[in-house]
């Protein structure tokens, strides 16, 4: 079963109105990556971030999550990148 799949079946399990806030984020955090990295990026967001915050609402969770976001495209080395953030990567690249 993908990783995709279990999240789905997690998400579905929950009461309202959990299942509804936990779908809406399910969906914007596969806006944020491309599906070609998403299986990869699920289980570093999961370790990283997921399991590192218990949310109390929506907005708590966006805000944090956003966080992580910035935190991990703007100042985490990244192996693939010659241990760069990627933003610092980017801007070399350019």
């Amino acid at each position: 079963m993908s990783v995709r799949s279990q999240i789905k079946d997690y998400i579905a399990a929950q009461s309202e109105p959990k299942r509804s806030d936990m779908q809406e984020l399910h969906g914007f955090i596969l806006k944020m990556m491309p599906d070609a990295f998403i299986e990869s990026f699920n289980g570093k967001f999961r370790d990283a971030c997921l399991n590192q915050h218990w949310f109390t609402d929506l907005h708590d969770a966006r805000r944090t999550i956003d966080a992580w976001r910035r935190h991990y495209n703007e100042v985490r080395p990244h192996s693939a990148l010659g241990y760069l953030p990627p933003a610092v990567f980017a801007k070399r690249a350019a």
